[in-house]
């Protein structure tokens, strides 16, 4: 029973990277800093990665924030790093253009072959949903008067790619609240694991009631 209840719990639990992509300077790290109420930069860059763990309905989620540590100024991230994520937030600065369109030049491309192996991937699995999600942020809300890029330009692009889009400003925690919300409402809703925990105790139940009737046979 114990190893039942075990084996229940780690079915409702879910680790779930999210990554980031985007032009240096950007908002990535500070998206992270202010959603984890990080003070100080530099535990962000000594650590891997940061760590929050939200609980709803009995499920838990450990979510991992993978900071990019400045290697976005080589313009592609490794694979490596992009194939470890179960989420991917896309950033550029609506104050400047060329960040928005560096996307398109420098990333798309990566991006779309990594969708494409996590789709297979699942496929060949047969799991009836992919668990990944791609996420367009236009950072830099608040620069009002110096946006580059309008709404309807990013959230068109965004469409364009099977994306969703956000824009916020990064300093302003309720507007990161809300786009890490919506994620974490798409994995609760979406990833799956809504049955497992109902369909393994079923089965183990099952199991043991055969096997009792095999000893009273036999």
């Amino acid at each position: 029973m114990e190893k039942i209840k075990q084996r229940e719990k780690e079915i409702n639990e879910l680790k779930i990277n999210v990554g980031f992509l985007g032009s240096f300077g950007s908002g990535k790290t500070t998206f992270i800093k202010v959603l984890n109420n990080i003070q100080n930069t530099k535990e962000i860059i000594v650590n891997d990665s940061i760590q929050k763990k939200i609980e709803r309905n009995e499920k838990i989620i450990q979510f991992y924030y993978w900071d990019t540590k400045g290697y976005e100024k080589e313009n592609k991230m490794s694979d490596l790093y992009l194939q470890i994520q179960q989420i991917l937030l896309i950033f550029f600065d609506l104050s400047d253009k060329k960040s928005f369109l560096l996307i398109e030049t420098n990333l798309l491309e990566q991006i779309k072959k990594l969708e494409k192996k996590k789709k297979n991937d699942f496929r060949n699995q047969n799991d009836k949903k992919c668990d990944f999600l791609t996420v367009l942020v236009g950072n830099k809300k608040d620069l009002k008067g110096k946006r580059e890029v309008d709404f309807e330009e990013g959230k068109s692009f965004a469409e364009k790619q099977g994306w969703k889009y956000f824009e916020i400003c990064c300093l302003d925690f309720q507007q990161v609240q809300i786009l890490e919300d919506f994620f974490v409402d798409f994995v609760f809703n979406n990833f799956e694991w809504s049955n497992k925990k109902i369909s393994l105790g079923l089965e183990q139940q099952n199991q043991k009631k055969e096997r009792k009737s095999w000893n009273r046979c036999f």
